[in-house]
């Protein structure tokens, strides 16, 4: 009811003041005292500071992921080379528990017969329970024990260990 009442009282107003010009009303007049004016430009500092930082930590963030991932990537790098480095050690260890630093004639057959007293490994799964050492390993300690010179008159000792393998696996094919 009240809205009635007031109604005309508005549109009385706005009557009234079209001949008088723009309304004069408290909340409708546009503010443009200095002080008012300051406030805007202090606003717009402030939203011009607040954008540039903003865009100052997304710089920040974006540089400390791609620092993070270059991390990450490093890391993974070393972790391939340091495995490496550990089956290369792996191989040392086992030479030198092969061939003895003190090694005489007698100690370096003893050492041949302990890896070859079952043959050469093959690729064969059935030679894998009978000879204990890995194709690799009998490889090594050969290359360490015995000098390139030496041959089984074919070639060098060395790579004659690949023509025993092949062999044992002709000779077991033709078993089989």
């Amino acid at each position: 009811m009240e809205n009635r009442t007031r109604l005309p009282f508005i549109v009385q107003q706005w009557e009234g003041s079209v001949n008088e010009g723009p309304i004069q009303h408290p909340r409708l007049q546009l503010d443009n005292s200095p002080e008012r004016t300051a406030n805007n430009a202090a606003n717009a500092e402030a939203a011009a500071e607040l954008n540039r930082r903003r865009e100052s930590n997304r710089l920040h963030q974006a540089r400390y992921k791609r620092k993070q991932k270059q991390r990450v990537a490093d890391l993974e790098g070393d972790i391939q080379q340091l495995q490496q480095e550990i089956q290369a050690l792996k191989m040392q260890q086992t030479l030198s528990l092969a061939a003895p630093s003190t090694s005489n004639m007698w100690s370096v057959v003893a050492e041949y017969f302990r890896f070859f007293s079952y043959g050469v490994r093959t690729s064969d799964p059935t030679m894998a329970t009978l000879c204990p050492f890995e194709p690799h390993v009998q490889r090594s300690f050969l290359q360490a024990a015995i000098a390139e010179d030496v041959t089984d008159g074919t070639g060098p000792c060395v790579a004659s260990m690949q023509s025993w393998t092949t062999g044992y696996e002709c000779r077991t094919a033709n078993l089989g």
